[in-house]
């Protein structure tokens, strides 16, 4: 039997608390499988944001699979969403599983942890190993700054911005550390868009238009979006000076 789930996203500087998606829970099986029965000759996941995520698996099992499952999770996340993919039967398994993110919506910026389940005629189950792919928003060229466990992804070409976000992360949390007094350093994301209409193209459907950024402390995450000028440090600083907060007192 499946189990029904929530995620349920905050937004910050204010709270806003939506239904994300949907997604069933699979059962562990009583016979699971490695790979080293499965012989793996494709195994792909491609990002197309914010629309879909397409899984792509190409293998060979020593007996009839009648069945086929993408089972993918955020990193960080103990929730494993079970998709299953239409599949006619046979030992040669050529299959597609695009997933439609805007039902099942997660935040550009993170790490998704994938493998396939394979269940045989028998009742026994086969796994691929895992696989990650970064899952981010496709419609921009993205760059990195990187300063201890934080790193932010921006795409302006003018760096200012990109640096004044790696800065204000880094010097809110090791303050509020310190002041909690916290020795572990849990690596942290800062998704910087460069518009305030090209950050909220990148939030669920239906998000309230105010929303000015969030933190999903769970997935190590902090997605905001600055429109440009000589107020966009002031804005990144406040903004993720207040983010940090909810990060920290994740942890």
């Amino acid at each position: 039997m499946r189990a029904r789930r929530r995620n349920i996203f905050r937004f910050a500087p204010l709270f806003i608390l939506f239904v994300a998606m949907l997604s069933f829970v699979a059962p562990a099986s009583a016979a699971t499988g490695t790979a080293t029965s499965l012989q793996v000759g494709q195994d792909t996941a491609t990002v197309d944001f914010p629309t879909k995520l397409t899984f792509h698996l190409v293998a060979d099992a020593p007996e009839k699979v009648v069945s086929v499952e993408t089972w993918y999770h955020p990193a960080y996340s103990p929730v494993t969403t079970a998709s299953h993919v239409d599949f006619s039967g046979g030992t040669h398994v050529d299959v597609t599983n695009a997933v439609d993110m805007q039902i099942n919506y997660l935040p550009p910026g993170i790490d998704i942890v994938y493998r396939w389940r394979l269940t045989l005629q028998d009742g026994s189950v086969l796994e691929s190993p895992d696989q990650t792919v970064l899952y981010m928003d496709t419609r921009h060229k993205w760059k990195t700054l990187t300063q201890g466990q934080v790193t932010v992804f921006y795409y302006p070409n003018d760096e200012t911005d990109g640096k004044e976000a790696l800065n204000t992360t880094v010097t809110a949390i090791n303050n509020l550390k310190e002041q909690f007094k916290l020795t572990e350093n849990e690596p942290v994301r800062v998704v910087l868009y460069a518009s305030t209409s090209d950050f909220a193209s990148a939030l669920p459907p239906n998000s309230a238009e105010w929303v000015g950024g969030f933190a999903q402390p769970d997935l190590h995450l902090v997605v905001t979006g600055v429109d440009p000028g000589s107020g966009s440090t002031t804005e990144i600083h406040r903004i993720l000076s207040h983010e940090s907060v909810h990060l920290i007192v994740h942890q």
